[in-house]
């Protein structure tokens, strides 16, 4: 799934990927990256607080801030109130953000990198945001969906899904039950529920009896 780049009415771009969601700054020749939201998806163990702990990212921060006869300070912040977008950690060198990705995941950090560089070599298509691109209708009645597709997702899928997608298990679960939101993954998801429905593949939902699960197999179908 390419990536998208949308323009958000506060001037940030937010950046699209089949893994994470997270808004960047194109500023004076650099990308500004908001770390904090790029690594989301990737689970506790994997906060920017976490990977500044380690001896190498500190002396590659310091001689970075070296070489950039600039301070550390200036190089990476963390901003709370305010616009929900703005808030976490933030760096402000397009560098840093290459080798914290790189430190999510291997094969992420090679799509950032083509992200980054198309940024910078202005290559990439901003559009507004009432250009999002199109989901299937009533993806925006988030609840009903899911109830929909939770009988057509199992435990295998979700492990599966993970490992692909270079994820962690927790976080597929979350998009799956609402407690949080990716786009691309609930389209992976969504694309796997109408796969095994098809395929006559059902699994058992706690707490919901058999005319229930007729009624909302009914309703999947119509979204076929």
């Amino acid at each position: 799934m390419s990536n998208v780049f949308e323009k958000q009415a506060n001037g940030l771009i937010m950046v699209t990927t089949d893994q994470s969601v997270f808004p960047v700054e194109v500023r004076n020749g650099n990308v500004a990256v908001n770390l904090t939201e790029m690594a989301k998806p990737f689970g506790e163990n994997k906060k920017p607080t976490k990977w500044f702990r380690y001896q190498e990212a500190q002396e590659y921060l310091e001689a970075l801030s070296v070489v950039l006869n600039s301070p550390t300070a200036d190089l990476v912040e963390v901003k709370q109130g305010g616009d929900p977008q703005m808030q976490g950690t933030w760096c402000y060198d397009y560098r840093i953000a290459l080798r914290f990705a790189q430190w999510l995941s291997p094969k992420f950090s090679i799509m950032v990198d083509d992200i980054i560089l198309n940024l910078l070599m202005g290559k990439t298509e901003i559009v507004p945001k009432k250009r999002q691109r199109k989901y299937p209708r009533n993806l925006e009645q988030f609840p009903e969906l899911r109830e929909k597709m939770r009988p057509y997702i199992g435990r295998k899928d979700i492990l599966e899904i993970a490992n692909t997608s270079s994820l962690t298990v927790n976080h597929v679960r979350q998009v799956l039950n609402g407690w949080s939101t990716s786009y691309q993954l609930f389209m992976t998801l969504y694309n796997r529920a109408k796969s095994n429905r098809k395929n006559g593949i059902r699994y058992d939902v706690d707490n919901m009896s058999a005319y229930r699960m007729g009624q909302l197999a009914l309703c999947f179908e119509g979204e076929a």
